[in-house]
């Protein structure tokens, strides 16, 4: 079974302000740990 990674590049036009946790550097962080890991090229994306 393989997980599903579920992204749209209009993801990171998602801006709520400074402080809040829903931002595009989130994203950023998110796949840059994936990618760092090797676990992106495993997972499905979407």
């Amino acid at each position: 079974m393989q997980t599903a990674y579920i992204s749209h590049p209009l993801c990171l036009k998602h801006d709520m302000g400074a402080h809040h946790p829903e931002c595009p550097a989130r994203i950023h962080a998110i796949e840059d740990q994936l990618i760092a890991s090797g676990l992106f090229g495993y997972l499905q994306h979407h």
